[in-house]
């Protein structure tokens, strides 16, 4: 597996992790390793993104935060802006959202 992904113009988060992991679950990671990106949501071309081999409870929890933020009503991109706000992980920042 290579270690970067070069996006191309329009590309999206879920849409690189399933190119690159085989597996759209694994976004979060892939937004964890490239945290300063956080706030693109549509890619540009040529923008180089780290992607290291996930661990592999990565889908679990990948699953389960998306499920908690599926449960409160919430959109991802939500909890994302949230938890680059507050420099939270992304599943902490879907509880802190769930509260209020």
């Amino acid at each position: 597996m290579e270690s970067t992904y070069t996006t191309k113009q329009g590309d999206v988060w879920d849409k690189i992790a399933y190119e690159v992991y085989g597996d759209e679950e694994y976004t979060g990671w892939l937004m964890e390793n490239n945290f300063p990106l956080l706030d693109t949501f549509v890619f540009d071309a040529g923008v180089v993104l780290q992607t290291p081999a996930p661990p592999e409870q990565t889908a679990a929890n990948d699953r389960d935060v998306a499920h908690a933020v599926a449960q409160r009503g919430l959109r991802l991109v939500h909890v994302a802006e949230a938890a680059v706000r507050h420099d939270r992980h992304i599943d902490h920042a879907a509880d802190d959202l769930g509260r209020a």
